[in-house]
Formats: C-alpha cells, sequence, structure tokens
C-alpha cells in the first residue's frame, strides 16, 4: 500500500471511531436523561401518593367528627346539658339582672336556648377542626366545615342569644306577676293578692301573707309579710301574745267603699266596663285586724320603709 493510501485509510478509520465515540456519546447522555427523567417521575408519583394518603388519613378523621356532633344534635340532650351547665357561665347566656329568683326560670322557657347554645358550644369546635386544616384532597370536608363555622357564627349565635333574652325577659315577667311560693318556705295562716302596676305600666301581683315568726309558740300568727311578685318588700311582727285574725280592709282613692273580708282572697279594682284596673300601690291602704282589737295599717308601697301604724 503507498503512503497516500495508508493516510487516507488513517483518516477513514478516525473519522469512523469520532462518530461511534459521537453516537456512544449521545446514547450515554440520553440514557443518563432518561433516568433522571424517571427518577423524577417517580419522585413526584411518591408524593402525589403521600399527599393522597394523608390526605384520606385527614379526611378519615373528618367523618367520624361529622358523625359525632350529628349524633350530639340528634339525642337533644347532649347540647341541653352542655348550654345548661356550661354556656350558662359565658357571656353568651349571661344572667339578666331582673332575674332575681333563679327558680323562676321554666325548663321549657329555657329549653330552646340552652340546646342552642349547647349546639354552638359543639358545632364550633368540629367547624375549625375541618376548617384550619390542609385543605389538600379534602376540599369536600374543608367546605362543610366552611359551612358549619359560617351557621355558628351567624346563626346559632344570635338565635341563641336572643332566644335566652327573650326568656329571661318572660322569667322577669313571672317575678312581677306571680305570686311567691309563700306556702312552700314559711308557716301561712292567710293570703291576699292584689294586682297593681309599677308606674311604667307594668303590671305587678301584689300579696299580703300572714305568718308566724320563728319560734313562736302555738299557732298564732302575729308577723305580716308583704311581697311584690316574688320580691319581699317589708314585714311586721306583733309583740306578746296578740296575733293577726283574718280580717282585712283595703282602701283606695279610685273606690266608693272599702273591701272588707274574712279570709284570704284576691282583690282588684274594675272599671265600668268590667276590665280589671291595675291599682296603686303607693295609693292603696291595708288593714289587718288583731285578736286585740286593733288594726295595722299600711300601704303597699310604705311597707318596703317599715310604714306601719295602728
Amino acid at each position: 500500500m503507498t503512503e497516500s493510501a495508508e493516510r487516507l485509510s488513517l483518516v477513514l478509520l478516525a473519522d469512523v471511531s469520532f462518530d461511534a465515540a459521537a453516537d456512544q456519546a449521545r446514547q450515554t447522555r440520553q440514557a443518563a436523561d432518561e433516568r433522571r427523567q424517571n427518577q423524577e417521575r417517580a419522585a413526584a408519583e411518591q408524593r402525589q401518593n403521600d399527599l393522597r394518603a394523608a390526605g384520606r388519613r385527614r379526611t378519615r378523621n373528618d367523618w367520624p367528627a361529622l358523625q359525632l356532633l350529628g349524633a350530639a344534635a340528634v339525642t337533644v340532650l347532649v347540647p341541653y346539658l352542655v348550654g345548661h351547665f356550661l354556656m350558662r357561665r359565658t357571656p353568651l347566656l349571661a344572667d339578666d339582672p331582673a332575674v332575681f329568683e333563679p327558680r323562676v326560670r321554666g325548663l321549657l322557657d329555657h329549653f330552646v336556648p340552652d340546646y342552642l347554645g349547647g349546639l354552638l358550644a359543639l358545632t364550633v369546635p368540629v367547624a375549625l377542626f375541618l376548617v384550619v386544616r390542609p385543605w389538600a384532597y379534602r376540599q369536600r370536608t374543608a367546605v362543610i366545615g366552611a359551612v358549619l363555622l359560617a351557621a355558628s357564627l351567624f346563626v346559632l349565635l344570635p338565635m341563641a342569644s336572643e332566644r335566652w333574652k327573650a326568656a329571661e325577659a318572660a322569667s322577669a315577667v313571672k317575678l312581677r306577676e306571680t305570686s311567691f311560693p309563700y306556702a312552700d318556705n314559711y308557716f301561712n295562716c292567710a293570703s291576699w293578692t292584689l294586682g297593681a302596676e309599677n308606674g311604667r305600666h307594668q303590671s305587678e301581683l301584689w300579696q299580703v301573707h300572714l305568718g308566724q315568726s320563728l319560734g313562736t309558740p302555738g299557732t298564732a300568727c302575729n308577723r305580716v309579710d308583704v311581697y311584690r311578685g316574688w320580691q319581699f318588700v317589708g314585714k311586721f311582727e306583733l309583740d306578746g301574745e296578740e296575733g293577726f285574725t283574718e280580717a282585712v280592709t283595703v282602701t283606695t282613692p279610685d273606690w266608693t267603699e272599702a273591701y272588707h273580708a274574712t279570709s284570704s282572697g284576691d282583690i282588684y279594682s274594675t272599671a265600668a266596663d268590667g276590665r280589671r284596673v291595675p291599682l296603686n300601690p303607693i295609693t292603696t291602704t291595708i288593714a289587718l285586724g288583731t285578736t286585740a282589737g286593733r288594726d295595722l295599717n299600711f300601704t303597699l308601697d310604705g311597707a318596703a320603709t317599715g310604714g306601719f301604724w295602728f
């Protein structure tokens, strides 16, 4: 072979070797890129699987919480007890100062606000549990939580507050317009109720009770207790062995004749058309007979300042 032929052969061999090396390098790069892409896809899929698994785990906690809340609401008793014993200690179900006697609060009057207050106390934690955690892969329960939270703040909260205020107002009216259960607490000889008003066009049921002071021997009634609704106004006690009879005389400037009775009863004033007219406690005078032949006199309003006279 001539020198020129050998040189040509070497050049051709070098070209072939270079092309082969370039192909090998390209294949190596492609294989590396494919491996990297496969690794990235596998890592992304693993991340997605991890997120889905975490979402499923979070969702598995969501539904039991909703089921427990629904079961508690259906039982009625659980929210009521929570409202009665817990929420009444919060500003939401705060006592009205006008309701000075807790016994007057009726179960039926306060049942609904107690239930609503307890339902609110149970719903808000569950709603927050659903809302504040990540929403990824649990949008449905998160939206349910948001709806529950909105309903709690904008429906249950004002409804419970309004119903409680209404129940407290009804209790305050009951304290004014019904009789104090005197006979359930004290020895009672006789009682008279008088329909009056307090100057603000609000009716009040006044009562005059004949009772017995603690330690008094026998059955003589030597004590007068005056109540305005359930509120104690004043008292008067006789000395010695003198006691009260059941004779009562009631006078008021609006009457042409005094009212006389020898036993318990309801005393009221009527208009010409038969309607009951409230008495004025300032000008209505009571006279109670005693066994000594005397009359103890007082006005209903005056009993509060010790305005008793013979």
